[in-house]
């Protein structure tokens, strides 16, 4: 049988200076506080440029696309006409031909992607709905 040693490596505060002269915790703690001011503002961009990126790779859209597309809604939600509580709208697109339907909140976007863009399957979930109305009002 083969028995194999892993090293284990502990930051200890009494451990001995590396190369730099300082033990490794106070370096790395001054790593992390250089590195984490220059993280907050490439996020920020980071995140401008990732929102861009997605809405020509995947929708073919500018952003001045989606501000047309959303002014054009009124900056509400097409299903429910709720405007959009922290987040942005989705994009709605069908699948099958990838164009663009309209801006959506995350709960009708999540709810439409579950009938999986079927309109039988949405219209026997409005059946049901209908029918459980009826059986409350009538009891």
């Amino acid at each position: 049988m083969r028995t194999t040693t892993i090293a284990v490596t502990r930051i200890d505060p009494e451990s001995p200076p590396d190369r730099s002269g300082y033990p490794d915790r106070v370096r790395n703690r001054a790593w992390n506080a250089t590195r984490r001011g220059r993280l907050d503002t490439k996020t920020d961009k980071f995140r401008e440029y990732r929102k861009k990126w997605a809405l020509r790779k995947r929708y073919q859209m500018s952003p001045e696309d989606y501000a047309r597309m959303l002014s054009t809604q009124g900056g509400v939600c097409a299903i429910c006409s709720e405007p959009p509580n922290g987040t942005a709208l989705s994009v709605d697109h069908c699948h099958k031909r990838d164009v663009v339907r309209g801006l959506l909140c995350n709960k009708c976007n999540v709810g439409l992607s579950n009938f999986l863009d079927d309109p039988k399957l949405l219209s026997l979930a409005q059946r049901y709905i209908c029918r459980a109305a009826l059986k409350a009002v009538g009891q």
